[in-house]
C-alpha cells in the first residue's frame, strides 16, 4: 500500500477507534527520537467519503500535532467506521505500548456481543486481537453464565407489579450476547469440544480439570484460566520466529546476517522452558488451598516439573 500524506485536520479520533489511552512517557520517547530525525511507520486509516478514522497510531498522531506539522504520512484503505474499529481490536497486540489490563477482554465482550462480528470463528477473533483460541471461549462461556443469571432474576420477580417509568427515566438496553446453536471451546490441552447453546436454565455448572483429570477447585479456576496469558505469549513468540524466516526467505537485505539456525534454537529453548512454567496440576499436597503449601508455592496448582515429582500415592488420590 503507498503512503501518503493527510492532513491532521481531516483526521477523525474520536469515534471508538482508540483501545488505549495516550501514555505521555510515550510520547515523550516519540517526540525525542522525531527531533533526532527517526522516521517512523505511517499512521493507519480507513477514508469513508470524505472522513478519515485513525486505527492505528495515536501516538505518532499526537507528536505531529505537538510538532505543529500540517500533515502526517498514512497508508489509506476505503471502508466504514466499522471496519476501522475492527481494525483497532487488533492494533498493538505485539508492539508498541502495551494495553491497560481488562483492555482485551473487553474488546472480545464488545465483539461476542456484536451481531455481525459474533459470527466470526472463534480463531479468527483470537488471532485477530492477540490472543488464544481458549481465551475467548472462556469469556463467551461468561457472557453465556451472565446472561442466563440475568434471565433467571427477571423470571424470579415475574408477578410483581413495577411502578412505570417516567419518561425521562428511560434505561438504556444492556447488549445482549449473540449466540449461535453451539459454541466452539479449545480446552487448555488444545483439544476441541463443543458446548451447545445454553437456552435452558437451571444448568448445573460446568466442572473443569486439570491434565491429570482432577476437577478444578472453584477456588482455583480463575488462576487456572489465566495460563492464556503464557500461552499468547507461546502464540506471539511463534509468530514472531516465523516473520523472521519469512523475511529471510524472502531475502531482505535488512535481514542478511540473520542466524536463523541459532534463532530456531532459542526459539525451541524459550518456548520449552514457558510450557514447563504452566501451572497444569491441582496440587496434591494441599489439594489446590494454596496458603502455606510450599511445594505449590502457595498458588494450588503445580507445573508439569514440580508433578512429576510427586509420588504416586498422591496421585491416585
Amino acid at each position: 500500500m503507498k503512503k501518503q500524506q493527510v492532513p491532521l485536520g481531516l483526521i477523525v479520533t474520536d469515534v471508538e477507534t482508540q483501545q488505549r489511552a495516550i501514555d505521555e512517557e510515550m510520547i515523550k520517547t516519540y517526540l525525542e527520537l522525531m527531533q533526532d530525525g527517526v522516521e517512523f511507520p505511517p499512521v493507519e486509516i480507513i477514508r469513508d467519503a470524505e472522513k478519515y478514522y485513525l486505527w492505528d497510531g495515536f501516538h505518532r498522531l499526537e507528536c505531529t500535532k505537538r510538532l505543529e506539522k500540517k500533515f502526517i504520512y498514512s497508508y489509506v484503505k476505503e471502508g466504514t467506521l466499522k471496519d476501522a474499529i475492527w481494525l483497532s481490536f487488533g492494533a498493538n497486540k505485539d508492539h508498541g505500548f502495551r494495553r491497560a489490563r481488562g483492555t482485551t477482554k473487553a474488546i472480545i465482550e464488545r465483539i461476542l456481543c456484536d451481531a455481525k462480528w459474533s459470527k466470526i470463528s472463534q480463531a479468527k477473533i483470537a488471532r485477530h486481537v492477540g490472543v488464544t483460541k481458549g481465551y475467548v471461549s472462556i469469556i463467551k462461556i461468561d457472557l453465556l453464565k451472565k446472561e442466563n443469571a440475568d434471565s433467571e432474576s427477571k423470571t424470579a420477580k415475574r408477578g410483581i407489579v413495577s411502578i412505570p417509568l417516567l419518561e425521562d427515566e428511560s434505561q438504556e438496553e444492556k447488549p445482549k450476547l449473540q449466540r449461535s446453536e453451539t459454541v466452539e471451546n479449545v480446552s487448555a490441552t488444545g483439544k476441541k469440544y463443543e458446548q451447545k447453546s445454553q437456552d435452558k436454565q437451571n444448568r448445573p455448572p460446568e466442572q473443569l480439570f486439570d491434565e491429570a483429570k482432577q476437577i478444578i477447585p472453584d477456588n482455583l479456576r480463575e488462576l487456572y484460566d489465566e495460563r492464556s496469558e503464557i500461552l499468547s505469549l507461546m502464540n506471539r513468540l511463534k509468530k514472531i520466529q516465523d516473520e523472521i524466516l519469512e523475511a529471510v526467505e524472502k531475502r531482505k537485505p535488512i535481514f542478511t546476517y540473520m542466524n536463523t539456525n541459532q534463532l530456531s534454537r532459542d526459539y525451541k529453548a524459550y518456548r520449552s522452558q514457558m510450557k514447563a512454567a504452566l501451572p497444569n496440576y491441582v496440587c496434591p499436597y494441599c489439594a489446590g488451598k494454596g496458603g502455606s503449601c510450599k511445594s505449590c508455592s502457595g498458588i494450588g496448582l503445580l507445573n508439569s516439573l514440580k508433578y512429576a515429582s510427586v509420588i504416586k500415592e498422591l496421585k491416585a488420590t
